[in-house]
């Protein structure tokens, strides 16, 4: 698993901390990222500088989130953590922790950013309304659009797909086209603001 540069140091920091406060920092990031907050304040979790502190954490949080995303298992977690320089007994420790909360982390971690269901698939038609004794007028073609999205539900364990199915004329196509043409210009001007 490669983590970004800025963790490549981090085997001369995890000495600084003792078994107790490694533990507590595995116990917030844990707690954190299953949504329940922090258990513990960082400035009273260890006698080492903050911002080391702060550093192990985040990189902490980095390695969770990545073992969560690949469903990594306890020998590969233990194998990476000593690439960091962490030794085996809290190696161990941490992946018994991760494996404790690891369908929750999952979860928490899939939905991320697709708390609403996200577009997976949009499907259409085009369907005509025939001239008939009572309609003289004629107001063009009738779009049926479905959209396919997803989700990743907690309680069943997996990803729920759900349709969403709607009628439009071509006015309204053109101004559903419009609004979401806007929001991606919104959206790429902001993250050049951004960046």
């Amino acid at each position: 698993m490669e983590l970004s540069e800025k963790y490549a140091d981090v085997s001369k920091y995890i000495p600084t901390l003792n078994d107790e406060a490694f533990k507590k920092l595995t116990q917030n990031c844990i707690s954190y990222l299953t949504e329940n907050g922090e258990i513990h304040n960082l400035s009273s979790i260890s006698a080492a500088k903050g911002d080391i502190v702060k550093y192990l954490y985040a990189f902490l949080l980095t390695i969770t989130s990545q073992f969560a995303r690949k469903r990594s298992s306890s020998e590969e977690i233990v194998k990476h953590l000593s690439h960091y320089g962490i030794h085996s007994a809290r190696a161990e420790w941490y992946a018994d922790q991760f494996r404790k909360h690891d369908k929750m982390l999952t979860g928490v971690l899939l939905n991320i950013g697709t708390y609403l269901p996200h577009i997976v698939d949009i499907r259409w038609k085009m369907a005509f309304t025939v001239k008939t004794l009572k309609l003289d007028a004629v107001d063009g073609p009738v779009f049926m659009i479905l959209l396919v999205t997803q989700k990743y539900d907690l309680a069943k364990e997996e990803t729920v797909t759900k349709e969403i199915a709607f009628r439009c004329t071509v006015n309204e196509l053109q101004d559903l086209v419009f609004k979401i043409k806007d929001a991606v210009r919104h959206c790429s001007v902001l993250s050049k603001g951004i960046l």
